[in-house]
């Protein structure tokens, strides 16, 4: 909780200091660190009273507080720090790393968690703004087939940013539903439903 240790927040890195990631650093499918500029500073000391606050390596985050009227419930991006890179993470956001008993690749988790498919049945499960962790880890992921290939969209998805996304999030769509056993039709359907609006003048669709 950064409030607690706001007095060790720092504007600038530097010796005794590490990144300090904010949940307005995670979009969809895109993480930039630092993108709050002066207003949220993007490092925090690394002392004794904080070192056990850190993490390490690669990371899915997803953001813990979204409302119905957003546009996604679910808001996820990786962040790719190298294994020995030490980071904090402020708690607004929920930390997601595989285990090393069962490697799975970001990619594909971070395809699966962002699909119409895991949007549709998070929304029906959830009533609150909180996406918490119990939730996360109560979704069926799909290990299997079409692994491979939710990773890969997800890569081509990172790489060229809103040029082509369109296409490339159908197909993203598409993978997902058959790896969960859906037809075309049931895709129609729950993508039907994302549409409609919960608010006037809202909208599920956008990023």
């Amino acid at each position: 909780m950064w409030n607690r240790v706001k007095p060790l927040l720092r504007q600038g890195g530097g010796v005794g200091t590490l990144p300090l990631v904010w949940a307005t650093d995670v979009c969809r499918f895109r993480f930039a660190f630092g993108s709050a500029g002066d207003s949220r500073p993007a490092f925090l000391a690394d002392n004794p009273e904080t070192e056990h606050l850190a993490t390490y390596g690669p990371s899915l985050l997803v953001q813990r507080v979204t409302a119905d009227e957003q546009a996604r419930r679910i808001v996820a991006g990786l962040a790719r720090f190298s294994r020995p890179c030490r980071y904090f993470v402020e708690n607004h956001l929920n930390v997601l790393q595989p285990s090393p008993r069962t490697p799975v690749a970001l990619e594909f988790l971070l395809g699966v968690l962002s699909s119409d498919v895991v949007e549709f049945m998070f929304r029906s499960m959830n009533g609150n703004t909180q996406v918490s962790a119990t939730e996360l880890n109560l979704l069926p992921i799909p290990r299997g087939a079409f692994e491979s290939e939710i990773a890969d969209l997800v890569g081509s998805m990172e790489e060229s940013g809103s040029a082509g996304r369109e296409d490339l999030e159908w197909a993203l769509n598409e993978r997902v539903a058959r790896a969960y056993g859906l037809d075309k039709s049931e895709l129609g359907f729950l993508r039907e439903a994302l549409r409609e609006s919960p608010v006037p003048g809202a909208t599920r669709r956008d990023d």
